[in-house]
């Protein structure tokens, strides 16, 4: 280690060291260590907490608790306000009473959890945040809690039923120093152990009862997490406390104080809204794979291909009865308006309760949101509540898609040795080896010690060929890692060269455990500065996607990356696979019957084939062999009898035109819908009537039955419908197969759309999506609004700007939301809806304090500076005098593509001085400008202005900034808004941004169609609200359709549509004859309320599930 890395981990230490409690000597470690941190076992922090803490920025200010909607806080935890270290609060362990426990051990690592219970009154809650609290020994005021993981429980842990959360789900939103540190009483002044207030996202709505939390927590440092429990002053514990602990995953019991025996509660603040009086309902939608049963998760994955089954459960939180309901989802439409159940208040019905089915065939990743409105009774009030509830559904990574199967490449067990791997250290020691200590399955594996020294250690395949048209291809192997978190770790790469050169495969290749985060470049790891894996993390299956490599020999290598210090238990690797995914073979299930076709019998006779077990289909082809005289005599019909699904294979062929059909005999052929002659009009009057063995397409298409299982009962009728010929269906086949071969194709109908209503009215159109070629067609439909013309506010006077606008007042837990938040766009907040002061815009102004403004601070300008879209904009200048404004904000544009910035101006009044100007630059080179004499002055509408960028596509950060000078001669007004930064090289194009359109919607926006079937959309144009005037749009379909080809012959289909809003038309009311003619029901009215409100819970089970998967 270098000298100065060594001075600078001494100093800390030392640092540290001064903060322990005088007399702290250091103590044998407790029977389980992560139990309980108390008086008298502190322990030093190790050699791994002083590299995190050097590799530490600046400590954290304080971030106080101050919520604003809470429900419950069961506390307290502060005994000494403004009594601690630097005048922050103390929460001080009573040693004066015996307790000598800091805190409780609630560790992901080590399976220890904690638990305390509360009451939800009458009416119910709903739940947004609950926020914890835990510190780790010797952190500074940095968070360093990473993690946090809940069940919310309808009873004791272990006794009653979860009804929110999981042990796997990180839901931590947000951790910051609570400003409390975890002091002794005897010693308030103590800061080695800042108190973290972790806040976690819940969004559940919970009835009345009784409730257990349970939470574990994970961080960067050895010591802990600890949960500080309830503290009150001269007390052992909090009156009535009951909280409860797990360690290593063991039952609960009760969390006592080592030196009191006092049961402890532990402090947590529930954060939301009272569900209130009246109608008040939570919906909780589960899925799985059993029809007729409610499944216990929301979140499953499965194979391409596999039928799973939604069950959605309505509880009513409220206070009256509800009495009619509707349920919509947005993948599966609608699926029942008005559907009649006095559902009474604490009571729950669900789908499978009332008889429904509703199920779906996965091919992709779906995530679906499930809408449930429920009505109370028009006398009773007529008041409604609705809720959402969302299920998830992955595809099982690495699992071959329909009509494919796994093709082995390359597997072992290492039970047999080494099987062609090898390994060797580039840089250090070399520990790779087989070993028996910890293997995934047989008796031994591969294993590699995470060492205290710099290494480099290599362990490599042999060389695997990869087959072409096999997709996808994937590297798949069982191991478990525990390397020094942040400064050891493993990676795994890839060579298709002969190990010439090595490429580490990037995160998004990894369909199972990503990367933990970048190794440290601080203490020497070869591989610092790389994603790696250091866990801790028990076996699981690592998969990988290498389909790229597809039609190369490659190698593969797994490389551990060791620093100077700090050694950890290292990586155990075993069970590892090499597979593609071939075109299955599915072998014809036949049967030979020697049936005897009654002769002019329309009833005719029927045999069946029932198939045990088989899987979802992907195409289906069905063999025929029929001796029989004039085969336009005869009809054969093939039911699926477990879906009730039907296709006409054979229908009197020349029947009409022809009195007799067709005169040919014998059938000795393949029903196929990608056949090129038909039964209906090749047929030759002669023996045979068709080619033998050759394909023909059905009367009616087999791919009715696409994406059903292929088990059960398929039941083949043939009927002779002429008198005079005789004959025997002697063998059929099912021949199950796949349409790989062929490429979907999309085709949607109408390529434009358009309507002309008067406003606060509805109106609806047909969209729909076809595939007319093979496969399956997976498409996806976008909406981008095109940038509205905005109007000026109405009014006048005088163009300068009112003021500066009020700041948006936000806690620290709604920052950290905020700033945390996902986000797709390179420009962060383009809007600048944000507010002010904006998290992510750096703002300054001579008179004003920030360029950024809304109409309710800054006013119009007698309407010429207003926003473009939303509530905020950016206003420079707005005053006859000098005025300097500036906003701008750090922005990283990824590499490998063109890059353009884009925003919009409008110049609403000038000046006429062309020194008044705005200009945009990046990195202080100005990029574009306008002036206070530019020809746009005086135009009250926004303009859009693309500015290539490229140059600045390096993954590198960069200063974006828009900077203004007014010089005073007069007002001049700059109005900016919408920026944003396409870095894919769409360069403002139709559809490169999507954004909503609020005055259309559809009825479904993404689904599944597989060669030969559509899906047929309902548009809904709605002008609530809408001033007259023309609204523009586009939908944007994207689809997996790889080539042009019929139809619209792309892969992105642009769909504009407009909507224009006119004056209602003047009607002459001359003669109204009191006629009786039915009206249609209103749009949005649902069908149920009008037509069906006394219908009963026994007729549920007749409600048709309206999947819009194809037309038949």
């Amino acid at each position: 280690m270098q000298r100065k890395q060594v001075l600078y981990l001494v100093a800390i230490l030392v640092m540290v060291l001064a903060m322990l409690p005088v007399g702290a000597a250091a103590q044998p470690a407790a029977p389980n260590a992560s139990a309980a941190d108390t008086v008298g076992n502190d322990a030093p922090l190790s050699a791994h907490d002083l590299k995190v803490l050097a590799d530490a920025g600046p400590a954290a200010p304080a971030a106080p608790v101050n919520p604003d909607a809470v429900l419950y806080d069961n506390g307290p935890l502060v005994t000494n306000p403004a009594g601690g270290a630097g005048g922050a609060d103390a929460s001080a362990l009573q040693t004066a009473v015996l307790n000598s426990t800091y805190g409780f051990g609630h560790q992901i690592a080590s399976g220890n959890r904690v638990a305390d219970d509360f009451t939800v009154p009458a009416g119910g809650w709903n739940i947004s945040t609950i926020t914890f609290f835990a510190y780790q020994t010797g952190s500074t005021t940095t968070s360093t809690i990473n993690n946090v993981n809940l069940r919310i429980w309808d009873g004791v842990p272990g006794v009653g039923n979860v009804v929110f959360g999981d042990t796997t789900t990180n839901r931590l939103a947000g951790s910051s120093w609570s400003n409390i540190y975890r002091t002794l009483d005897t010693g308030l002044l103590a800061s080695d152990r800042p108190i973290m207030a972790d806040v976690v996202t819940v969004n559940t709505t919970l009835p009345a009862g009784t409730y257990w939390l349970d939470w574990s927590s994970g961080g960067t440092l050895a010591s802990g997490p600890w949960a500080p429990p309830v503290t009150l002053v001269g007390q052992t514990a909090k009156p009535g406390a009951n909280g409860m602990q797990s360690l290593a995953g063991a039952a609960f019991a009760p969390a006592i104080d080592t030196g009191s025996g006092a049961v402890q509660d532990f402090p947590f603040v529930i954060e939301g809204q009272a569900a209130g009086g009246g109608p008040s309902i939570s919906l909780r939608k589960t899925v799985g794979t059993t029809p007729g049963v409610c499944a216990a998760t929301s979140n499953i994955s499965v194979a391409p291909g596999t039928t799973v089954y939604y069950c959605y459960t309505v509880t009513n939180n409220g206070t009256v009865t509800l009495e009619t309901h509707d349920l919509s989802d947005d993948q599966l439409g609608t699926i029942f308006t008005g559907f009649s159940y006095s559902l009474t208040p604490g009571n729950s019905v669900s789908t499978v309760d009332a008889g429904l089915t509703i199920s779906t065939v996965i091919n992709a990743p779906t995530t679906n949101v499930g809408t449930w409105t429920a009505y109370e009774a028009v006398p009773d009030g007529g008041g409604q509540a609705s809720a959402q509830a969302t299920a998830v559904v992955n595809i099982t990574p690495g699992s071959c898609p329909a009509g494919t199967v796994p093709n082995v490449l390359y597997s072992t067990d290492f039970e047999a040795g080494a099987d062609g791997f090898t390994h060797s250290a580039a840089v250090g020691t070399d520990t790779w080896a087989l070993s028996g200590a910890n293997p995934h399955s047989g008796s031994q594996h591969f294993h590699a010690d995470d060492i205290s020294s710099i290494s480099d250690q290599r362990l490599v395949s042999p060389a695997v060929v990869l087959p072409s048209g096999q997709d996808p291809v994937t590297i798949q192997f069982w191991n478990a890692q525990d390397m020094e978190p942040t400064f050891d770790g493993g990676i795994i790469e890839v060579t298709s060269d002969g190990g010439a050169t090595w490429t580490q495969v990037p995160n998004a290749n990894l369909l199972t455990d990503p990367y933990d985060g970048a190794l440290s470049t601080s203490f020497g790891n070869p591989l610092g500065g790389l994603q790696a894996w250091w866990g801790p993390q028990a076996y699981l299956n690592s998969v990988v996607d290498v389909t790229g490599y597809a039609g190369q020999t490659v190698q593969f290598r797994l490389r551990l990356g060791t620093d100077s210090s700090v050694s950890h238990p290292g990586w155990d690797v075993d069970d590892v696979l090499v597979q593609s995914c071939a075109p299955a073979v599915v072998e014809p299930i036949c049967q030979v019957p020697e049936l005897t076709i009654p002769d002019n019998d329309p009833v005719g006779a029927s045999t069946t084939i029932n198939v045990p077990s088989g899987g979802s289909l992907a195409d289906l082809n069905v063999y025929m062999n029929v001796t029989h005289t004039w085969v336009g005599d005869l009809i054969l019909t093939l039911e699926h009898v477990d879906t009730g699904s039907t296709a006409v294979l054979f229908d009197r062929p020349g029947v009409p035109p022809g009195t007799f059909g067709c005169s040919g005999d014998n059938i000795d052929n393949y029903a196929d819908d990608e056949a090129t002659l038909t039964f209906e009009n090749d047929c030759a009057n002669a023996n045979p009537a068709y080619v033998p063995d050759d394909p023909y397409q059905p009367n009616s298409p087999l791919a009715v039955f696409d994406g059903e299982d292929l088990a059960g009962d398929w039941t083949l009728t043939v009927s002779d419908n002429a008198s005079g010929d005789t004959g025997t269906l002697n063998e059929w086949c099912l021949v199950p197969g796949d349409s790989s071969g062929e490429d979907p194709n999309i085709d949607v109908n109408p390529l434009s759309m358009e309507s002309t209503q008067p406003t606060n009215t509805q109106t609806q159109q047909q969209l729909t999506v076809a595939n007319t070629g093979g496969g399956t067609l997976d498409w996806v439909i976008d909406e981008e609004e095109t940038a509205p013309n905005a109007a000026p506010p109405a009014g006048a006077g005088s163009t300068a700007k009112l003021g500066a606008p009020e700041q948006v007042q936000r806690s620290a837990k709604e920052l950290t939301s905020l700033m945390e938040a996902a986000n797709a766009e390179v420009v962060a907040d383009g809007s600048f809806e944000a507010g002010t002061p904006n998290p992510f815009w750096n703002e300054s102004s001579t008179n004003f304090g920030t360029p950024l403004c809304d109409l309710a601070g800054c006013g119009d300008g007698g309407g010429t500076s207003f926003p473009l879209t939303g509530d905020w904009w950016s206003w420079f200048g707005g005053i006859a005098a000098y005025e300097d404004g500036n906003v701008s904000q750090s922005v990283t544009i990824p590499s490998g593509g063109p890059a353009t910035l884009s925003f919009w101006v409008m110049n609403g009044v000038c000046s006429g001085d062309p020194s008044d100007y705005l200009r945009a630059y990046i990195d202080g080179t100005q990029l574009w400008e306008t002036t206070g004499a530019a020809a746009e002055c005086g135009t009250l509408s926004y303009r859009q202005v693309t500015v290539d960028v490229s140059a600045y596509a390096d993954d590198s950060a960069h200063l974006l900034e828009f900077n203004s000078e007014v010089f005073g001669t007069d007002t001049t007004n700059f109005a900016l808004d919408d920026v944003s930064l396409d870095a894919g090289g769409g360069g403002g194009g139709a559809c490169d941004v999507p954004s909503d359109i609020p005055w259309l919607s559809l009825d479904a926006y993404n689904g599944s169609n597989a060669g030969g079937t559509d899906t047929m959309l309902t548009v809904t144009f709605d002008s609530t609200g809408l001033a007259n005037g023309v609204y523009t749009g586009n939908l944007c379909v994207t689809s997996n359709d790889p080539d042009p080809g019929p139809g619209n012959g792309t892969d992105q289909v642009i769909v504009p549509v407009t909507l224009t809003v006119r004056p209602p038309t003047a009607v002459a009311l001359t003669d109204l004859a009191a006629e009786t003619d039915q009206m249609p029901a209103p749009v949005g009215v649902p069908m149920g309320v009008v037509a069906a409100a006394g219908l009963s819970m026994a007729m549920a089970a007749g409600y048709a599930l309206r999947r819009r998967r194809t037309q038949e």
